[in-house]
């Protein structure tokens, strides 16, 4: 299973010519990213259909048109095409990291009565405390987390249930896992 959540709109070439990935989620991840290339792929077609747009600037809106759409095509392409299995292994490491997640959170009661220490909150969310199987270390690599001696930072084990969240059309917001 070697797959990845992210392409090659999602990252830049460094000084040394490596391709390094630029950003924390997948482009296709952003859905208000998406949904505002949509809309300017069709008010610019609707521009050049209805005749709006002058003979003067003409070619320079169909050069745009032509950017937004290679650039819709790139996020629609940069998704990946996994197979039902993956896909079931997807939602089972989805399932046991929020678990995981939802254990290392500090309940709302104690955010409320002040009894979440910072210190700790931070300890919890940079130090590697949950454990990857080697069955989910392929699906932290897809989601650009490289786990160390087989762990994961709490905020590691979100970017994963969020993005793998996200592919399979679930919530991605990690305050759901909170306890009350």
């Amino acid at each position: 299973m070697s797959f990845t959540f992210f392409s090659e709109s999602d990252m830049v070439v460094t000084k040394d010519g490596q391709k390094r990935i630029s950003s924390e989620m997948p482009m296709w991840y952003n859905r208000q990213m998406v949904e505002e290339l949509k809309e300017d792929i069709q008010m610019c077609e609707y521009d050049l259909k209805s005749g709006r747009v002058p003979e003067s600037q003409l070619m320079t809106v169909k050069g745009r048109l032509a950017n937004l759409q290679k650039k819709m095509n790139e996020v629609e392409e940069s998704m990946p095409k996994l197979d039902d299995k993956t896909k079931d292994t997807l939602f089972k490491a989805r399932k046991e990291l929020g678990k995981e997640i939802g254990n290392l959170l500090f309940s709302r009661s104690d955010m409320k009565k002040g009894l979440a220490d910072a210190h700790d909150e931070v300890r919890r969310m940079e130090n590697p405390s949950i454990k990857i199987s080697p069955d989910y270390a392929d699906i932290a690599r897809a989601c650009n987390v490289t786990p160390v001696d087989g762990k994961v930072s709490r905020t590691q084990a979100e970017k994963i249930w969020k993005i793998t969240g996200r592919y399979l059309g679930e919530g991605s917001n990690t305050e759901a896992l909170r306890r009350d």
